[in-house]
């Protein structure tokens, strides 16, 4: 099977860079999403994330990494309260599995984050802070027949964290 995107494919943007003064006052800015109140759309969403796909976890180097991948995802019903149910699954590198989109949802989200002091161009002798994410699981998607999963791949791993 051919890939179609994978976690490398995609080059994760740094944040813009911070003074740690900013911490002190409350740290970057953080965007609220407002909920969503059409449940016909909460309820294709929900169905979207069902679906099926095919992924790969590609082989790493690094003695140091986890030889299985072990993904437990939680997830609970529109409202918040009933209707939750636990996935664990176990993953061999190199291997191709079936899953639920939302399981890639949330191994595009596993990332690593490492903080990064940076000169300040306008005051040398200042440091600045950046943060850069990485995937924690380097992995592919093999196969995903719906049309709009391209899209929503390509969103995803873009996401920060």
């Amino acid at each position: 099977m051919a890939r179609i995107r994978s976690s490398y494919d995609v080059q994760q943007k740094p944040s813009t860079p911070f003074n740690m003064d900013a911490l002190v006052q409350g740290g970057p800015e953080i965007e609220v999403v407002k909920g969503d109140k059409d449940f016909r759309k909460v309820a294709e969403d929900a169905a979207f994330m069902e679906e099926m796909i095919d992924i790969r976890f590609l082989g790493t180097g690094d003695v140091n990494a986890p030889k299985m991948v072990e993904v437990g995802v939680g997830t609970s019903s529109p409202d918040g309260k009933s209707g939750g149910k636990n996935t664990r699954k176990g993953f061999v590198r190199g291997k191709v599995y079936t899953v639920p989109r939302f399981m890639f949802e949330v191994l595009a989200h596993a990332k690593v984050t490492t903080l990064k002091q940076i000169q300040d161009p306008h005051n040398p002798m200042e440091l600045l802070n950046v943060t850069e994410h990485s995937f924690f699981y380097p992995f592919e998607c093999v196969h995903d027949a719906n049309p709009k999963g391209e899209a929503w791949r390509e969103k995803v791993l873009a996401d920060p964290c």
